[in-house]
């Protein structure tokens, strides 16, 4: 990924979980937070990965598809940008994965 696509994936993740603390009212975007940014090379779409405690991954998505027009136009506000991106909201399963990881790994230590 380049240096700019970088720079750009960060500002947006920071805005946007800026803006779902102090602007969304929604009760299924309490305790989430945006792990993750993937801005396409033409800065036309992006992949916003987020991780939840309480609320199911699928209401989450679902509160943030529909709160996207929302979320945009405060984007537009707070990141210059010539396009604003179109944003798709996926459930960050690196955690998760990572702490079958590490259950797997104590276990086959224990058994050594």
């Amino acid at each position: 990924m380049s240096k700019r696509l970088s720079k750009v994936s960060e500002a947006i993740r920071q805005e946007l979980g800026d803006i779902l603390i102090k602007n969304l009212k929604d009760p299924n975007l309490k305790l989430v937070s945006i792990s993750r940014v993937d801005v396409s090379p033409d800065l036309k779409n992006a992949i916003v990965y987020f991780t939840t405690i309480i609320v199911a991954p699928e209401k989450v998505a679902e509160s943030l598809t529909k709160a996207k027009g929302a979320l945009k136009s405060e984007l537009v506000k707070r990141v210059r940008l010539k396009y604003t991106p179109d944003l798709q909201f996926f459930e960050d399963k690196g955690i998760e994965h990572s702490l079958i990881i590490s259950r797997i790994l104590k276990e086959l230590e224990e058994k050594e």
